[in-house]
């Protein structure tokens, strides 16, 4: 095939779509802060106003995921300098003992603790949810008498579906603890139910009070996927991906 030239005459002109100016962040300002390492009073940059902010993302929000972010990867020190360094602190310390608390079963504490969580909307379920696993546990110890009250007192006044309170009542008859595991298809008294009944839980409670887990990696998995999905000549093959 022969090549195809393409002239153009010098009277020829080529359409540029009008390019928007750039939008600047603000620019930073100055006080007089005491900043450790430089000294009393010295001069710092305050940071102005973030292209996030500009969308209605608060800072504190964005320092909240980093600190998050930071700690799930393991950097606990560089996460407790952010939150000295920005004055935000990623849970109130009622949140943190509600978390420790479900984490180490103190039922009762967690349960003095919804108030603080502002999930009025979701707090029956939260209860019922936090009552389920006290009930499983009180099945599996053998402590019969205190789960037929937490049946009776706690789960059966939340007019939650009947089927699955029946199914609730069900396992009193269990034989031993590995048959109420496998009826319940629950994993046990310990950290792996716990920390499943927490992220349970975190559907129901606001994430400004109660921040979802891994939450920057999931907002970059859909930013990613979203990027994909737009993509015309996106290579399938691909297994790692640049930010």
């Amino acid at each position: 095939a022969g090549v195809v030239s393409v002239w153009r005459t010098t009277t020829d002109t080529i359409p540029t779509p009008p390019s928007s100016p750039p939008h600047p962040s603000p620019p930073n300002k100055r006080r007089k802060v005491s900043v450790s390492g430089m000294g009393r009073n010295e001069e710092a940059v305050v940071p102005g106003p973030s292209a996030l902010e500009a969308h209605g993302i608060s800072r504190r929000d964005v320092v909240r995921l980093l600190t998050q972010s930071l700690l799930e990867l393991g950097y606990e020190r560089a996460a407790v300098a952010l939150q000295a360094d920005s004055g935000v602190e990623l849970e109130s310390a009622a949140v943190l003992a509600f978390r420790r608390g479900v984490v180490d079963g103190e039922w009762g504490k967690v349960l003095s603790l919804i108030p603080e969580l502002q999930s009025e909307e979701g707090e029956a379920e939260v209860r019922f949810l936090i009552n389920e696993q006290r009930y499983l546990e009180l099945l599996e110890a053998g402590n019969t008498r205190d789960a037929l009250n937490c049946l009776r007192s706690d789960l059966t006044p939340s007019k939650r579906g009947s089927a699955r309170l029946h199914h609730l009542s069900s396992l009193m008859v269990c034989q031993n603890a590995t048959d109420l595991r496998r009826r319940a298809g629950w994993d046990g008294a310990g950290i792996v139910s716990r920390t499943k009944l927490l992220a349970a839980l975190q559907a129901h409670i606001p994430a400004h009070v109660l921040l979802p887990s891994h939450r920057l990696e999931a907002l970059i998995t859909q930013a990613i996927d979203y990027q994909k999905a737009n993509c015309l000549y996106h290579n399938m093959s691909e297994e790692s991906y640049s930010l």
